[in-house]
């Protein structure tokens, strides 16, 4: 039912801004690269542990600019990478490995600093498609980074790092709730209309 509503809020969101965009949207494809790994409020003993290997991404963002160097954005991001999880110590432990799979919609405000610069950040709406042995990411997250961008007629290549973590406000939370955190770097192509 989330999802449902999620989705529902997403296109209303971006119908409202291309009705309003008269020349002010961009449409932004990219590809993402991300070290990343599971945080926890604590350390705890003897717990399992957890790495993660291959974080990519790919997503599709729409960019509504309402005032001079302020846009608003919405879009829609898939990532994909390997976990591997150790369990605790055991005489004969089994190391498991399995994929991680989700799907975001982050809503996020850019500020432009001056013409090839800007600083995006926001919260992201998660869902895990995949089940796993660690804690479910699906919840309510946050992305901030910084980027540059070069524009040459309605066309635009931008290159972005950024910082994410997910489930800081998870749907089901657990204790200790572990949190999947990327350091990344995003690349890719934008078209203003």
């Amino acid at each position: 039912m989330i999802q449902k509503i999620s989705f529902f809020f997403l296109f209303i969101l971006m119908i409202s801004f291309a009705g309003k965009a008269q020349n002010r949207g961009e449409i932004r494809v990219y590809y993402g690269l991300a070290e990343s790994g599971f945080l926890t409020p604590e350390q705890l003993e003897g717990a399992a542990g957890y790495s993660v290997q291959g974080m990519q991404e790919f997503g599709v963002r729409y960019i509504h600019h309402t005032i001079t160097n302020l846009s608003l954005a919405a879009g829609i991001n898939f990532l994909h990478a390997e976990v591997t999880a150790t369990p605790a110590p055991s005489p004969q432990p089994e190391i498991i490995t399995e994929p991680i799979s989700m799907i975001s919609i982050p809503l996020l405000v850019h500020l432009h600093l001056g013409r090839y610069f800007f600083i995006n950040g926001g919260p992201l709406l998660d869902f895990q498609l995949t089940e796993n042995t660690h804690d479910l990411q699906s919840g309510i997250g946050f992305s901030l980074g910084l980027g540059a961008s070069y524009a040459f007629d309605s066309f635009s290549l931008f290159l972005s790092p950024n910082i994410k973590s997910h489930a800081l406000l998870p749907f089901e939370a657990e204790n200790n709730h572990q949190r999947l955190t990327e350091i990344g770097l995003q690349v890719g192509v934008g078209y203003s209309f």
